[in-house]
């Protein structure tokens, strides 16, 4: 069975003071609005400081930083059920929430909100994440594999819309 490429534009606009992203293939169309992330100097600086790490069994940020192209979706069954999207990029696994999952209709919606950066070592994450704990229950990884910017991934960004295949 040979591995299909799939393309998926991702693009992040300002509507009515907020910051929009939609992800979209032949398979999915996923959009998603909220405040933006604050940008900080230490990408995991907002990840560090959510967690409690004498609690959780999440992988704390050690500085070890990625280079690769991986890409995962991890199923989360938190407060909510939802499904984490992430893309590793500058050293790092930048992260979407996607509250209804994965659809293979390309006609269907999905929200798919920004949450803060992961470290890279979060990629083998699996585990149950106690409750009381930020983002506490199951956490399995459901799909991964590479990705391929078309163009410059990070000028994409800046730019809002961001173009690739997994």
């Amino acid at each position: 069975m040979s591995a299909t490429k799939l393309r998926h534009d991702f693009r992040i606009r300002p509507v009515h003071g907020e910051h929009c992203a939609e992800v979209a293939n032949e398979h999915t169309r996923q959009q998603r609005c909220t405040e933006p992330m604050a940008k900080s100097i230490n990408k995991l600086e907002t990840y560090t400081a959510k967690r409690n790490f004498t609690q959780t069994p999440e992988p704390k940020p050690i500085g070890k930083k990625g280079k690769g192209n991986g890409y995962l979706i991890q199923k989360h069954a938190a407060s909510h059920l939802h499904y984490d999207f992430r893309l590793e990029l500058d050293g790092v696994l930048k992260s979407w929430a996607v509250p209804k999952g994965p659809s293979l209709d390309p006609t269907d919606k999905r929200l798919a909100m920004e949450v803060e950066d992961h470290p890279v070592d979060y990629g083998s994450f699996e585990g149950l994440i106690p409750q009381g704990e930020y983002g506490g229950g199951t956490v399995m990884l459901w799909d991964r594999g590479t990705w391929e910017p078309m163009g410059d991934p990070g000028q994409a960004l800046a730019k809002g819309k961001l173009v690739f295949q997994l």
